[in-house]
């Protein structure tokens, strides 16, 4: 008996243990960068916090104006304050200005680095010269012209220089404008894409599919929910639960899965392409009207700059899209 007794003690402080060191282990955990990914889980197409964005009758959706900094979360490692200004900008107030050049373009030049760090603050303090940074994650060239237009219309003077920040993706973000509209204070894609076809789908129930979200963290319903349900308030919950299920499903090495429509042939392509370039042509009829200068920065994707960590593209002609826009930006002049 006296065995037996000893045992369950010993067990017993054994369990109390384990609990106790996990208690601390995530109390200590709650001050490291460990938690932004933690706290990154609880946001719907994260990393921006709820009520960032509003919806909009023709872009779709917009940065709402005046939005006071709340954290976003870009990488596991990395968070940032973000905000929007009186103009729907991520950007300090603009008030009076004057001179200035306008930035516009997606997620590239608005986020993933902090204010300070990012290439429209970079290009100001260069140049010496006020940038009104007013890139929208999401957006593409249609997108990125009505929010120019839109921006010139609330300031009392024009722009000296028209600049868009361009990504391989504006292409097909064009062909689906607008593909996203907001849903409870969340972004989220309203339509999808048949790239063989050209078809576009239109979505339904997105409020249905964001509860599902919210509720197990997955797209769609899940065949074993409360497996789902607990495993996702853990998420939520734990930051060692967390790092445990980000290591056992952490993405595999480089890879190019998701190529952009640049890279296919097919014929209804050609009139995705007539969009787009209609669109790019409006950008400079627009910096014409305005008496701005405009220029087009095309940011490459990793693929691009770093080959050689993608082992599977060997076969892809990964300079095609430059050289397409390339030969379209000749012909306009």
């Amino acid at each position: 008996m006296n065995r037996i007794r000893k045992t369950v003690i010993n067990l017993t402080l054994s369990v109390i243990t384990v609990i106790a060191s996990i208690f601390i282990a995530e109390t200590v955990l709650r001050f490291t960068t460990l938690n932004h990914e933690r706290l990154r889980t609880t946001l719907y197409n994260f990393p921006f916090p709820v009520n960032y964005f509003k919806k909009d009758p023709v872009k779709g959706f917009d940065i709402k104006k005046n939005f006071k900094p709340s954290d976003a979360y870009v990488y596991r490692e990395n968070k940032y304050k973000v905000w929007s200004n009186e103009i729907g900008c991520f950007d300090t107030d603009v008030k009076d200005t004057k001179d200035h050049i306008l930035l516009v373009g997606d997620s590239f030049t608005h986020s993933y680095a902090k204010f300070e760090d990012k290439w429209g603050t970079k290009v100001e303090s260069l140049l010496g010269y006020r940038v009104l940074k007013c890139g929208v994650p999401g957006y593409g060239t249609r997108a990125e012209l009505y929010k120019a237009q839109n921006t010139i219309a609330q300031m009392l003077y024009s722009p000296k220089i028209i600049i868009v920040g361009y990504y391989i993706n504006d292409l097909q973000d064009d062909y689906l404008f607008p593909e996203i509209t907001v849903v409870d204070g969340v972004k989220t894609f309203d339509r999808s894409l048949d790239i063989t076809t050209g078809r576009i789908t239109m979505a339904k129930n997105l409020r249905d599919k964001l509860e599902i979200w919210k509720k197990f963290g997955t797209k769609t319903y899940p065949e074993f929910p409360l497996l789902q349900r607990t495993k996702f308030i853990l998420r939520q919950s734990s930051i060692i639960y967390d790092m445990f299920y980000y290591y056992l499903n952490r993405p595999p090495p480089s890879k190019w899965t998701n190529p952009n429509l640049h890279f296919f042939d097919y014929d209804w392509i050609k009139i995705a392409w007539e969009i787009h370039y209609e669109n790019l042509r409006a950008f400079k009829r627009l910096a014409r009207k305005n008496k701005s200068k405009l220029l087009i920065i095309i940011i490459p994707p990793k693929y691009q700059v770093y080959p050689e960590r993608y082992n599977n593209l060997r076969s892809i002609d990964i300079e095609k899209p430059n050289r397409i826009l390339h030969k379209f930006f000749k012909e306009e002049g």
